[in-house]
């Protein structure tokens, strides 16, 4: 993972395991010599965004920041000056804060097929929710024979989902970092940047996820 920042003519960047800030004439050049997987910056210039496009199908992920403000008040929160050096560090700190506060660049096909699948799994999870209800308070056979067949699609959605994220390279980080398959993550993932759809589920996933 790397952070950046575009200074005038130059970027500068850190990586996510050292606060040295680098150099470089160009992203062409970053990407050769750093080899990222993800890509966090504040801000793309318009210039840039064909070639940050580029580098996209490549499997890199570009991640920005949602408010531009935040940057500035960290900034003044630490007393430190504006300064490319500076502001690449203090996005890093910002990233590790709240990564909630970023949002994806790009959208591969992957990244839609993983939604479309999360949002056919969220309104699955509340049916199973709801007929888990019902046959507890009926405890009727063919309740239960319904709550069976909504378990059965949302774990056979929660398999599909995690293999089709498993194909995004963040997904991927996260799963091989934290060695679990539970997909929910790639449905946090899939949802960031739809705040109000992430409110909406959160609560639901959480729920779903203990309910056998």
């Amino acid at each position: 993972m790397v952070f950046l920042d575009f200074g005038r003519s130059k970027i500068f960047a850190v990586t996510d395991d050292s606060d040295e800030v680098l150099v470089f004439n160009n992203l062409a050049e970053l990407a050769e010599k750093l080899r990222p997987t993800v890509i966090v910056l504040d801000s793309l210039p318009g210039k840039l965004q064909n070639t940050a496009a580029e580098l996209a199908k490549t499997g890199i992920v570009f991640l920005r920041l949602k408010d531009l403000k935040k940057l500035s008040e960290e900034r003044k929160n630490n007393g430190m000056k504006k300064s490319d050096g500076n502001d690449v560090v203090m996005l890093k700190t910002l990233y590790r804060r709240k990564q909630d506060d970023f949002q994806p660049l790009f959208e591969m096909p992957e990244e839609l097929a993983v939604r479309e699948l999360t949002e056919m799994w969220v309104q699955q999870a509340f049916l199973k929710m709801v007929s888990k209800q019902v046959m507890t308070a009926t405890n009727h056979p063919i309740a239960t024979e319904i709550h069976r067949i909504h378990r059965r699609l949302v774990e056979k959605l929660s398999e599909e989902i995690h293999r089709e994220a498993l194909k995004l390279p963040l997904y991927r980080i996260t799963f091989e970092r934290l060695g679990t398959d539970k997909f929910y993550l790639s449905l946090l993932g899939s949802i960031s940047g739809r705040d109000a759809c992430h409110r909406c589920c959160t609560g639901l996933v959480l729920q779903s996820l203990s309910i056998p």
